[in-house]
């Protein structure tokens, strides 16, 4: 473990981007030890710089070999000594090079996260109480229940800053372009999510809520942090293509439950199956929260669900308040529940509560309205798994009086077990299916799409249309819908870009909703 004094070392502060250490101090103070014995000159290095790329190598890096899902970087050790690293930390069992400047560890996933966590600054920030970490996890819900927690951090007037899906977000603005945030990761690599986290802390964040997948749990990228709130959203079918199966993918979710020391809260969501396993293992406090079961912690009654907003009797600890949102849908109701138990456990008040959640008007690509000029309703959403995917369709199809048209795709090189049950979905709750691409990646599109066609079987009266490109089919089910009708493009959300091949060539779904329209107005059909 890491030592709990603060260090010494100046580099280590959160608000100086110029970090060097000792290479003795930054092992000590990560915990990290090494299995050979070292010269006392290697011990006396000085360390300016962490990799995991053997290519950004220079004078005073230190070089942690990671073996990847596509790469080992032990393969890359030689290059990294020839180029001039200062240190480089191996796996024991992965690299016998005898050189002064190897260092050989256990596991090198859980090096690089302690490491990274130490030489930011952001495990002596944390231990001397000057940021605190929010962790939100599960399938769905987690970008909407980071955005909540965040929302409501700053309305009790409280220095917040939220990281996931859609980046770093600084005092209510989105981070330039200091760390890397960008790579499409849900939890960036632990040297850029501690960069992140420094950041964050310069900017004067005292609190950060951020997502925290599963792969990044499993690959122990948030290894060298603490968590002072943990929360558990739902766990439905994603991943599978990684995880193998569901067990393993609960596993995964459950590490940072586990991780949990006796100061952190657990919240945990009572109306899923594995909630109760997610925290059945903690040191420290468990809250409850459900839209359905009084004996939770923290409820809802009195739901009223609406196409202006949704609002509910909140009760918890005895107290009871009517909270108001414009976020609409069930699914909703129990992302503010988790972002109420989060908050409630930090101490905030039930006013600033109420207000944080009311002051958002919606969270980036989830359940977004695009303005088309009056055509019809449209909406833009980052539904990409069954469970996701049937939520939003629900709250529409409630919400519309003429015809549900949703515009879909799966992505490529991911788990194809989804792909089915998404378009079984779409045939069963809408009126009208547009199948088209989403992140195809390397995969063949019309592979994709047959997979997908599986689901539609002879599953209720909808009408399917198929448009491999995705500017084609949103133009298609802008240009069908009349006034009273609902379109949903669902699958990419915030999303900014579509990776086709190795290529990621912009597109926005809600700009190219917006042309759509435009078009239809000026040549009616």
């Amino acid at each position: 473990m890491a030592s709990s004094q603060p260090h010494p070392n100046s580099g280590a502060r959160a608000d100086d981007t110029n970090n060097e250490w000792a290479l003795a101090t930054l092992l000590e103070f990560a915990g990290v030890r090494s299995l050979r014995h070292l010269p006392n000159t290697s011990y006396q290095t000085i360390i300016n710089r962490l990799t995991v790329d053997s290519r950004d190598v220079a004078t005073g890096s230190c070089f942690v070999a990671i073996e990847g899902t596509r790469t080992d970087g032990h393969r890359f050790v030689q290059r990294a000594l020839d180029q001039g690293a200062a240190a480089v930390i191996v796996q024991a069992d992965r690299c016998d090079l005898h050189d002064d400047r190897v260092i050989a560890v256990d596991d090198t996933h859980d090096a690089i996260a302690r490491l990274a966590a130490t030489f930011y600054g952001i495990n002596n920030l944390q231990q001397t109480g000057k940021l605190a970490l929010v962790g939100v996890t599960g399938t769905n819900g987690k970008t909407t229940v980071v955005s909540l927690i965040t929302s409501i951090l700053r309305a009790a007037g409280l220095s917040a800053s939220s990281l996931g899906t859609i980046g770093l977000d600084v005092s209510g603005r989105k981070a330039g372009a200091t760390t890397d945030v960008s790579s499409g990761m849900t939890t960036p690599p632990p040297i850029e999510l501690c960069a992140a986290l420094a950041q964050a802390a310069r900017a004067g964040a005292r609190l950060v809520a951020m997502e925290v997948s599963s792969h990044a749990l499993d690959q122990r990228r948030t290894d060298g942090l603490r968590f002072d709130v943990g929360v558990f959203t739902n766990l439905t079918q994603d991943h599978l293509d990684y995880h193998i199966d569901m067990e393993h993918y609960a596993q995964a979710k459950r590490r940072m439950f586990d991780q949990l020391d006796s100061c952190a809260v657990a919240v945990v969501n009572a109306d899923d199956p594995r909630g109760r396993f997610m925290s059945s293992d903690c040191a420290g406090p468990v809250v409850t929260f459900s839209n359905t079961h009084e004996k939770s912690d923290v409820y809802a009654g009195n739901i009223r669900l609406g196409a202006g907003g949704t609002s509910f009797d909140l009760h918890l600890d005895g107290d009871s308040t009517t909270v108001h949102s414009k976020l609409i849908g069930m699914h909703n109701v129990s992302n503010m529940l988790a972002a109420v138990s989060a908050a409630h456990a930090l101490g905030v008040s039930l006013d600033a509560i109420c207000a944080g959640i009311a002051s958002i008007d919606c969270v980036p690509g989830r359940l977004e309205r695009v303005e088309c000029s009056g055509r019809c309703d449209v909406f833009v959403d980052y539904a990409h798994t069954p469970d996701a995917l049937e939520n939003v369709l629900r709250v529409l199809r409630d919400l519309t009086r003429g015809r549900l048209i949703c515009v879909f795709g799966c992505g490529g090189d991911r788990d194809k077990t989804k792909r089915a049950p998404m378009g079984r979905s779409v045939a069963t709750l809408t009126d009208v299916g547009i199948l088209t691409s989403d992140n195809p990646r390397n995969e063949d599109p019309d592979a994709i799409i047959k997979d997908v066609l599986v689901g539609f079987g002879s599953h209720g009266g909808c009408e399917r249309l198929v448009h491999i490109d995705r500017r084609t089919a949103i133009y298609e089910a802008i240009t069908m819908a009349e006034p009273n009708d609902t379109v949903l493009i669902a699958g990419k959300g915030h999303e900014d870009y579509q990776i086709i091949g190795d290529k990621r060539l912009p597109f926005d779904d809600r700009q190219v909703a917006r042309e759509a329209a435009l078009q239809a107005i000026e040549v009616p059909a």
